[in-house]
């Protein structure tokens, strides 16, 4: 008779035995924050004519001069000028058309705004309603990884205090919805004056997670 069939008759449970793993639940929060790094300009542009055609083509012609004024700004990257919405119509009580478009700049350094706003404040029929600043792609990303990973660092270390320093194993992550820096909007007047200064200061990120593990 074999070893292993005088042992499974011996002790019919041996090796089906099986160790029962408690679990911990643990939801924490990670946070950081970091100095926007873009920012966006309001803009309304405006161009007037006897025709909806010349007044289309003014539109043009003042969309060309700002997109050259403020090229080095945004990346020298069109794409950075984004159009909200577009319209024609007659100017009220007048014998002329209106051609109307509204777009954002987003700036590539936030610490330009000041400059962007200065060189729309000389641009005729350019005006400026709001400014803001902007976390970018690249920030965004790296925040929210650096913010779950020290979420999952403190679950960790709070399971570990649970469990007395137990050996853990991450059974699941469940990922809260995270809390977005609110970017506060400055409006701004039409009259040309704007403000020279904006600072905002560093923004926070949170993350949370919950999180199940085995020990």
């Amino acid at each position: 008779m074999g070893l292993a069939l005088w042992i499974s008759i011996l002790y019919p449970s041996a090796g089906l035995q099986k160790t029962q793993k408690s679990t911990v639940v643990v939801t924490a929060t990670g946070s950081v924050s970091q100095y926007p790094a873009e920012g966006v300009v309001y803009v309304t542009i405006n161009g007037t004519g006897k025709t909806t055609a010349i007044a289309n083509d003014n539109l043009s012609l003042i969309y060309a001069n700002l997109n050259s004024s403020i090229f080095q700004y945004i990346g020298k990257n069109s794409s950075n000028i984004q159009t909200q919405y577009y319209y024609t119509s007659k100017v009220y009580n007048q014998s002329e058309y209106q051609a109307i478009e509204g777009i954002d700049l987003i700036i590539t350094s936030s610490k330009n705004i000041s400059n962007v706003l200065n060189v729309l404040s000389s641009i005729n029929n350019v005006y400026v309603t709001q400014a803001s600043v902007k976390l970018s792609d690249v920030q965004l990303q790296s925040m929210r990884s650096a913010a779950l990973n020290l979420a999952l660092e403190n679950a960790t270390q709070q399971a570990e205090s649970l469990t007395n320093n137990a050996t853990l194993s991450i059974q699941n992550i469940t990922v809260g919805q995270a809390i977005m820096p609110i970017f506060p909007t400055v409006s701004l007047n039409t009259e040309k004056s704007y403000p020279v200064v904006f600072s905002y200061g560093n923004q926070g990120l949170t993350e949370t997670v919950t999180v199940i593990f085995t020990h």
